[in-house]
């Protein structure tokens, strides 16, 4: 059974099995309920999954093709040596909504021997488009800008006004303490609605330009498109009205073609 707080499974004997929402257990047992398995195999998977946590990211990263290996208080994403207390949250932020963790490790990468200690358990990631190099993460802000500021201006550190917009930085630099300055970046868009801004702040990683969340509703041909969305919330105050007119709805993070939860 799901709920807004998360699923209850039960077990061959009556046993209750608690997954909260907000834990990374939470994606990857919806997960193993979707396959084709017997209830005893499910519930072993399931009771596996709640002993170590920390299998739902192994197992998350292994689908995209990467190594993740708990080292104690480090972590290892293929080569990459993480802080755990730092990129573990974005991990699993990352999990949650059906991101991949490619671009965290391109990121890491991006940022070279400082990444370790890098403050990232709460930063918003943008995946810009390269021709050449496909998706490539970016850090997110917003920022106070001039107002004659456009969309693919490149600014800098010192580049200030008094109109919020959303900034993609390619180039970063991690500060003695972990905390990210950035150096260089390009223009998204301006700021209009701050309460879908913040919650934009609050993903991951986005495509921008209300590109990421999909909205589908269910119909006899299939799923047929409907809004996107960079805020989640936008996206699933979308799905609801969908579901209002008594459709089915879902979310597909565009980033991989994952759903998303709709709660």
């Amino acid at each position: 059974m799901e709920t807004q707080l998360g699923l209850t499974v039960i077990g061959p004997k009556g046993q209750q099995l608690r997954l909260q929402r907000n834990n990374p257990t939470f994606q990857a047992g919806r997960d193993i309920l979707r396959q084709s398995l017997p209830a005893e195999q499910q519930w072993l998977k399931l009771q596996e999954l709640v002993a170590n946590p920390l299998k739902a990211l192994v197992d998350w990263c292994e689908r995209f093709g990467l190594v993740f290996k708990d080292e104690g208080d480090t972590l290892r994403l293929n080569d990459a040596t993480l802080n755990r207390t730092r990129w573990l949250p974005l991990l699993n932020r990352t999990q949650a909504v059906g991101g991949s963790p490619k671009h965290l490790l391109q990121f890491a990468e991006r940022l070279g021997g400082q990444a370790k200690d890098a403050k990232v358990g709460n930063i918003a990631l943008h995946l810009q488009d390269d021709k050449l190099r496909g998706l490539q993460p970016g850090l997110l802000m917003k920022v106070d800008l001039p107002k004659e500021a456009r969309t693919g201006d490149v600014v800098n550190e010192s580049s200030t006004g008094s109109v919020p917009f959303l900034v993609s930085f390619s180039d970063i630099l991690v500060q003695p303490d972990g905390a990210l300055k950035p150096q260089c970046g390009m223009v998204l868009t301006q700021v209009s609605d701050e309460k879908d801004t913040a919650d934009i702040l609050a993903q991951p990683a986005i495509l921008g330009f209300n590109r990421t969340y999909r909205c589908e509703e269910g119909s006899v041909d299939g799923w047929l498109e409907d809004l996107s969305f960079d805020s989640l919330k936008a996206a699933r105050r979308n799905a609801k009205e969908i579901q209002d007119t008594g459709a089915e709805a879902r979310i597909i993070n565009r980033i991989t073609g994952e759903p998303v939860s709709l709660l």
